[in-house]
């Protein structure tokens, strides 16, 4: 192995490509927004997702994609599945703007336990990181001052990036 090789620090391992590749984009966006983004990048037409649902009609996905149905609950998984995102973060989204009193439910009783791909891998990393040790990472006051900027970083990029996405597929769309 050379040194350029031996420095490199390990990555966590990737889980899926398709649904986490840019699953961080995803987090600050509406589920019309949602929707129509991910069905412009995968090249879906409304009747390709509408059957993924089960809907007889594809001005079903019309609606959901102008906001003026939602998501039901129900969907969630099929959504998931067919627009490639994470099942959890879909399902949070969804509950919270559906039923907002719900998921403030869910999330006391069961909500650290539920977590995306994303935030499995990152678990990967920083466990392989710690080797091995129990370390309450919250609670050093070093490491939340290095981490906070380099977060805020990259939801701010991020969320221009959604924005400009979502801002073309609309022009293009009139």
């Amino acid at each position: 192995m050379n040194a350029a090789a031996a420095a490199k620090p390990p990555v966590a391992p990737k889980v899926s490509k398709d649904h986490r590749e840019r699953q961080h984009r995803f987090s600050k966006l509406l589920v019309k927004d949602l929707i129509t983004l991910r069905m412009s990048e995968l090249g879906m037409k409304n009747t390709e997702l509408a059957a993924a649902l089960d809907y007889p009609m594809p001005n079903v996905v019309a609606m959901m994609k102008s906001g003026s149905m939602r998501i039901p609950e129900g969907k969630v998984i099929q959504a998931a599945d067919a627009l490639q995102v994470d099942r959890a973060m879909l399902l949070r989204k969804v509950l919270t703007e559906n039923n907002a009193t719900l998921w403030d439910v869910i999330d006391k009783v069961v909500g650290p336990k539920i977590v995306t791909e994303n935030e499995r891998a990152l678990l990967v990393l920083v466990r392989d990181k710690l080797d091995g040790l129990e370390i309450d990472l919250t609670k050093s006051e070093a490491f939340v001052q290095a981490v906070s900027p380099v977060l805020e970083g990259i939801v701010k990029r991020e969320t221009a990036v959604n924005e400009a996405a979502i801002k073309r597929i609309k022009l293009q769309g009139e």
